[in-house]
């Protein structure tokens, strides 16, 4: 009971005290250890994200790489484009009296009437392609082999032709168009609007919105100008003299209301304006008067009683030699 209540043992001092220096000691130890492992994973972690920053560097730079190649590359197909798809345009124009013969690039040939502008567009490269624009008469013989199918405008009518041999006349904005085909075929129409076929030895009238197609009787007239002869058939003198008017320059008025309707029926070799008048002056029993670069047409028959015609020199083939 004694022992029970006395007071109980207690450590010596230093015993206490090396226990607290052991327990110290051990919780330095734990912190260390923890503090190599924390520094180790900040290392590691720095190092990944060095790694990470190169690698990213390296990726920035290849990508960049790549765009400066891709704009290299569409510079460089822009420039061929422009190169190979480049868009040449050329006029040809024909004078009184005078025929020229015009040749493209693949070797089609086109033949001018006198008095015939014509403008040539070519495109060249992916789509190449050919637009004539005609204002006059000409004869068309398309290479075969082209690859380059063209359009000839005439006003608001489009003809589309490959390989073929047609003759094109348009004289003026009120005057019809008319296309005569030799071989092969062409489409005509009017510009958005369904063409319409014409075939060899057809020829089709376009007036307005109207587009006649019909048999060519008369296929011969519509070439041999080519050659330098001049053919009528059934033709009315009216357009016969503006035949005339565009091969050797002169002006034709008709003063006899009574002509306007008759027809020639012709042919004109290659010979002097004299030469032709003198030929229709027979036929047509006319009687012609020139003043300076104008030529009377009228009747023989017809007479003018209150004019004075002895100031008005008569045209005859031999006043006209030399002129």
């Amino acid at each position: 009971m004694r022992h029970w209540l006395s007071e109980p043992d207690v450590p010596e001092a230093p015993v206490i005290e090396e226990a607290v220096v052991r327990l110290r000691g051990r919780l330095d130890a734990r912190r260390m250890d923890g503090s190599r492992r924390g520094g180790d994973r900040v290392r590691e972690g720095r190092s990944f994200g060095r790694q990470i920053l190169s690698h990213g560097t390296g990726w920035s730079k290849q990508a960049l790489g790549w765009g400066a190649l891709g704009v290299a590359l569409s510079l460089l197909l822009t420039f061929i484009v422009q190169r190979h798809d480049r868009e040449t345009s050329e006029q040809y124009a024909s004078p009184v009296g005078e025929r020229r013969v015009v040749t493209l690039s693949d070797g089609s040939r086109i033949t001018l009437a006198p008095q015939t502008i014509l403008r040539v567009t070519e495109r060249r490269g992916w789509q190449p392609g050919r637009s004539i624009a005609l204002t006059g008469r000409a004869l068309f013989d398309v290479a075969k082999k082209s690859r380059s199918p063209f359009v000839v405008t005439t006003g608001a009518v489009e003809t589309r032709v490959l390989g073929t041999t047609f003759s094109v006349q348009y004289d003026a904005p009120a005057a019809p168009v008319v296309v005569a085909v030799q071989s092969g075929k062409v489409a005509i129409g009017r510009t958005g609007r369904s063409p319409i076929v014409v075939a060899a030895g057809e020829v089709a009238h376009v007036r307005d919105s109207m587009v006649s197609v019909s048999r060519n009787e008369s296929a011969a007239q519509d070439t041999a100008w080519a050659h330098g002869e001049l053919q009528f058939e059934d033709t009315p003198l009216p357009d016969v003299l503006t035949a005339l008017h565009r091969w050797y320059g002169y002006n034709f008025r008709i003063t006899d209301s009574s002509l306007v309707h008759r027809t020639v029926t012709v042919k004109f070799p290659e010979q002097s304006l004299a030469q032709a008048l003198g030929t229709l002056k027979v036929l047509l029993d006319l009687e012609l008067q020139y003043d300076r670069r104008t030529i009377i047409v009228r009747s023989a028959s017809q007479r003018h009683p209150s004019r004075d015609r002895s100031r008005v020199p008569t045209f005859s083939p031999n006043s006209e030699v030399g002129r």
